[in-house]
């Protein structure tokens, strides 16, 4: 089972627990030697466990466990498991035969960074600049992510101003009771859309995924409206 960020659950309880013993604690309470001792070899065990099953599991697995490991628990494994999990977490950058794909619509550079496919021609929306990015694409893969998303580019703006009304319309009324500045008193609907500024669009292969920054609505997250492949809104969250 995956957690979030892609390292096994089973993981992060084991880290967990590893960073209790760390501090001389087991569920929150002061624990014996003995008691310390016990709980850190049951939870290396299981690190060791899930790190193998990463690694089994391939570049992708590896990876996320290699980037969600903190330093000090990579340490605690051994030397030649630390390695074997660096050496195929390495795959995933030569598993992406090619580097850049040149389209009509513009060249797409593979990013490590996003594990994606990103224009090098950023888009435009109101004259911002927005970043435009291929989820979980393979280079064969890009011309027809793009042909599937059929309202991009010339409905762009459209779409993205769709979106900002649909998170307007859901997220208006959490904006007010939580997070509003009481003394300026509620915003309208107007006033929420035009703080919510586009930065990056990822299309995914039946869905785009729209990031805005919003302009402190909500203490500096990132607003995220999610959008079929015809470009009508279908959820937002708050991130980040």
């Amino acid at each position: 089972m995956r957690g979030r960020g892609g390292m096994p659950s089973e993981l992060r309880a084991a880290i967990a627990a590893l960073e209790q013993v760390q501090g001389g604690m087991i569920g929150g309470r002061v624990a014996s030697a003995e008691e310390l001792e016990s709980v850190r070899s049951s939870a290396l065990a299981a690190a060791r466990e899930a790190v193998r099953a990463a690694i089994d599991a391939g570049p992708a697995g590896a990876g996320a466990v290699l980037d969600g490991m903190p330093p000090w628990a990579r340490s605690l494994l051994e030397s030649s498991l630390l390695a074997r999990l660096e050496a195929v977490a390495g795959e995933r950058v030569r598993t992406t035969p090619v580097r850049v794909v040149r389209l009509p619509f513009g060249a797409f550079r593979w990013a490590d960074d996003l594990a994606s496919y990103v224009c090098e021609r950023p888009l435009s929306v109101g004259g911002l600049s927005v970043t435009l990015a291929l989820a979980d694409a393979g280079p064969e893969e890009v011309a027809e992510r793009l042909r599937a998303h059929a309202w991009l580019p010339s409905r762009l703006e459209e779409v993205v101003d769709g979106a900002r009304r649909f998170a307007a319309r859901e997220g208006l009324e959490l904006h007010v009771e939580g997070y509003a500045d009481v003394e300026a008193g509620p915003i309208t609907a107007g006033a929420f859309c035009a703080r919510l500024t586009p930065t990056h669009l990822s299309l995914e292969a039946d869905a785009a995924v729209i990031d805005f920054d919003d302009g402190d609505l909500f203490w500096g997250h990132h607003v995220a409206v999610r959008c079929d492949s015809t470009g009508a809104p279908l959820e937002w969250v708050i991130s980040g």
